[in-house]
Order: structure tokens, then sequence, then C-alpha cells
């Protein structure tokens, strides 16, 4: 996965705050403008909110402010981490979208004193008469819809690159596990490929050699080293002279 853009990141936590703070300035007008307004069709809103200042109830602006408020300040200090690079795109998102998921029952906590105050005073139903708040109510289920899109995108881009990650580990292993058996068999089979041709001319070597030569040789050292006159050099050159005959009749009559 690539790392994302920091303009986009920027991008992402400018319009999230707009648009938690535009839901919550909505909400605020819902409650203190246009629902009031429908709830007393025909009167002006100074005329309403005279109505109830001469009674003991109010309209909840202080409980309304402290509801509706903590969200765009969130909103804003998120954009602000995510510019400084704190936040990833995706973390980003996830909480501009949380924000906007959790207005809807904000909306109906911060509308509640207002509404009661409505009812006491005119005589009506506590319930909002104005049909705006559906909008903040279906923009609210958009985000869930969207959140929940996105932590699924989400899950399935960690466990694909989980995967490639564990896939790339292993590789070198089974790499080298398939060349180590290729280079014992190499030299294993390296020896007995050599050894015919090395050891074949030793093994004919001693067939060209004469049974002549053989005894020459053989007697050869006895005569060299026998003391001249004596009897073992008499011995030795007689039996030499008669190999040599020996040897000369044998070639004569193979001649024949």
């Amino acid at each position: 996965m690539t790392s994302p853009s920091p303009r986009h990141t920027r991008l992402i936590g400018v319009l999230g705050t707009v648009a938690v703070l535009s839901y919550a300035v909505f909400a605020a007008v819902q409650i203190q403008v246009l629902n009031p307004l429908a709830t007393v069709p025909g009167a002006e809103l100074r005329q309403i909110h005279a109505a109830v200042g001469r009674t003991s109830d109010t309209m909840g602006w202080g409980l309304m402010f402290a509801l509706l408020l903590p969200g765009p300040v969130t909103a804003a200090s998120t954009a602000l981490a995510g510019a400084r690079g704190r936040l990833s795109r995706t973390a980003l998102a996830m909480i501009m979208l949380g924000l906007l998921t959790g207005g809807s029952p904000i909306y109906l906590l911060a509308s509640l004193p207002a509404g009661m105050t409505l009812a006491d005073t005119f005589g009506v139903g506590g319930a909002d008469h104005a049909p705006w708040a559906l909008i903040l109510h279906a923009l609210s289920l958009l985000a869930v819809l969207a959140l929940a899109a996105l932590v699924i995108i989400w899950g399935v881009q960690a466990a694909t690159a989980s995967a490639a990650h564990s896939s790339a580990a292993h590789a070198p292993d089974d790499h080298q596990g398939g060349e180590r058996p290729a280079a014992h068999s190499s030299a294993a089979h390296a020896p007995a490929t050599h050894t015919p041709a090395a050891h074949a001319p030793a093994a004919h070597a001693p067939a060209t050699h004469t049974p002549a030569t053989h005894t020459t040789a053989a007697h050869t050292p006895a005569a060299a080293f026998a003391a001249p006159g004596s009897t073992a050099a008499i011995r030795s050159s007689t039996s030499g002279v008669c190999a040599v005959e020996t040897n000369q009749a044998s070639k004569a009559d193979g001649g024949r």
C-alpha cells in the first residue's frame, strides 16, 4: 500500500470539518428556529421566545451548546493532526464519519429541552413539528453506511497486505530449499562420471608388457649386484643366457 498524499489528507480533514460543523449549525437552527416556527404556525420567532420567557422554562441553550459544540472541535483537531502527518487518510476519514454518525442521537438529546418547553408553553406535542430534522437523520444514516464500507475495505486491504508480506518472507526459504537438492545431486554423480575414464588406462597398462621383459627385469638386479667371478654371478649369467636362448627359441617356433 502506498502512503497517502499529504494534500489528500488535508482535503479530507477540511471537508470533514466543514461537514461536521455544518451538521451542528443546522441542528442548532432546527432546534431554536425551524421547529418553534413549525410548532406555532403564524407566530413570529420573537413572539414565541417572549412567550417562553414569561414561563419558568427555557429553550435549553446551555445543553444544546454542550452537546453540539464538541463535534466541530473534535473534527478541527483531527484535521489538524492529519495535516501534520499524525493520522493516516483512512483513520481521518473514519473519525469524520464517526462524528457524523453520532450526530443523530446527539441532536435528539439536544432538542429535548426545547421541545418540552414548547409543549408546556403552547400545549402541543413535544416531538419535532418541522420535517427538516429528517435531513440530519438521513445524513447520519449515510455516514453509518460509508463508515461500514470503509472499515470493510480497510480490513480487506490489511489482510491482502499481510498475506503478501508473509509470502515474500517465505519465498527465499523455498528458493534455497529447491537449490540445495540439485547441488547435492550434482556432487553425488560427479565422481561416478569421471571414475571409469581415470582408471581405465591403469587397468590395461600391465597388458602391454611381455613375459620376456619381466623375466629379464627380474634377473637383472641379481646379476648387477653379484660380485664378479663369484658363484652367484656365474649362475646369474648362465640363467640369463638360458633365458635369452629360450626366448629366441620360442619366437622361432612361433614364426614357423
